[in-house]
């Protein structure tokens, strides 16, 4: 297992190198604007990660979902930002899957819920209200003011 990964970790850099000598001997010296390119994608991807996140997580609060959805798409945002900027078309190709919109059927269910419902959804009936109370004696002492 570590030798096919040490082969992995050697193998991914010189394909990406064996990709951008194919991408500069098709178009030239345009290579450079294309690198410039997916780096200044790559770095507007991380840098809009703050606000993705917390407006996923507020906007699956607010809707009773589970923040699993939201934060799975903060992640492949967030791997996909950081493959581009990794020079090379491999790692751009695989950043462009990331960034694709995935089947429902793909998504993480939450987990320790075998029918997939989420603990943050609201109950079916609305005039039901579920809380805390604590009951305090109007008649007691109160301490004197200071």
């Amino acid at each position: 297992m570590l030798r096919v990964l040490l082969l992995l970790l050697l193998l991914i850099p010189v394909a990406e190198l064996a990709s951008l000598f194919w991408l500069a001997h098709q178009i030239g010296a345009w290579t450079w604007l294309y690198l410039l390119c997916t780096t200044l994608i790559g770095i507007g991807l991380l840098k809009s990660l703050r606000l993705t996140v917390m407006l996923g997580m507020l906007q699956s609060a607010q809707s009773g979902a589970s923040p699993i959805g939201a934060l799975f798409y903060t992640a492949r945002q967030a791997i996909a930002g950081m493959l581009f900027l990794i020079p090379g078309l491999f790692t751009d190709v695989l950043a462009i899957l990331l960034l694709l919109p995935w089947p429902a059927s793909w998504m993480p269910k939450p987990m320790g819920f075998p029918d997939a419902s989420s603990p943050f959804s609201t109950q079916e009936d609305p005039h039901v209200m579920d809380g805390e109370f604590q009951r305090v004696d109007e008649n007691r002492e109160r301490l004197p003011p200071r």
